[in-house]
């Protein structure tokens, strides 16, 4: 009996009846009583897509499709109880405000949402993008060299830049935790010291803009 396809499966329902000496043909009642199963089946695997889907979608960033912020905090807890070497990566978007106030909102939207979506691409192999919040956005990546992971934030800072004619960087603030190191208490001293080099990041760009000669 077919119950449909769930999560890309075909499912089917198939029962089975021992065969003891000369086999009776299946009667009306045998195959209403599977019909009753096959239904009560599908209703289950129908109502276990629609809770997992609910599931993803409260952890999906509506505007730019990528983890929202919530997900970051599920999944910052559990990488720190696995026990595991993990990197951290949070995401200033600097000139993003310029963008909304020149360019509109639309057009900051649209910003937000290629750099996801570069982002995503750029790490999905080996870890997690996530909208952090507003114009910050956050990674979640296996064991990643600062360098490798500056990298794939320049590849989509780079993709960003091609819809808006407004200058446009990235601030970004990178902490290696190593295995065995954290217990979950510690997560917040972990997101302080990230936040903390994106910050620094971002005032040493302030000033190479400023050292620059101001053109007449």
């Amino acid at each position: 009996m077919p119950l449909g396809q769930h999560a890309n499966i075909d499912y089917l329902l198939i029962a089975v009846r021992a065969d003891r000496g000369r086999r009776a043909a299946w009667r009306a009642s045998d195959r209403a009583l599977l019909d009753a199963a096959g239904r009560s089946v599908r209703a289950a695997l129908v109502r276990h897509s629609v809770l997992e889907a609910s599931v993803l979608q409260a952890r999906r960033d509506p505007l730019t499709g990528v983890a929202n912020r919530r997900a970051f905090d599920q999944d910052l807890e559990r990488r720190a109880h696995s026990r595991q070497s993990f990197t951290l990566a949070l995401i200033d978007l600097d000139g993003f405000k310029l963008v909304n106030d020149v360019e509109g909102h639309a057009q900051g939207d649209r910003v937000l949402q290629v750099f996801a979506t570069a982002l995503h691409h750029e790490v999905r192999d080996f870890g997690q993008a996530y909208r952090y919040g507003g114009d910050e956005f956050a990674l979640l990546l296996d064991p990643t060299s600062e360098d490798d992971t500056m990298e794939h934030v320049d590849i989509a800072t780079l993709a960003a830049r091609q819809v808006t004619a407004l200058p446009l960087g990235a601030s970004t603030g990178v902490v290696k935790a190593e295995a065995g190191y954290f217990s979950g208490t510690e997560l917040p001293d972990l997101e302080r010291q990230a936040d903390q080099r994106m910050y620094e990041a971002k005032r040493r760009r302030q000033r190479l803009r400023a050292q620059l000669p101001t053109k007449v």
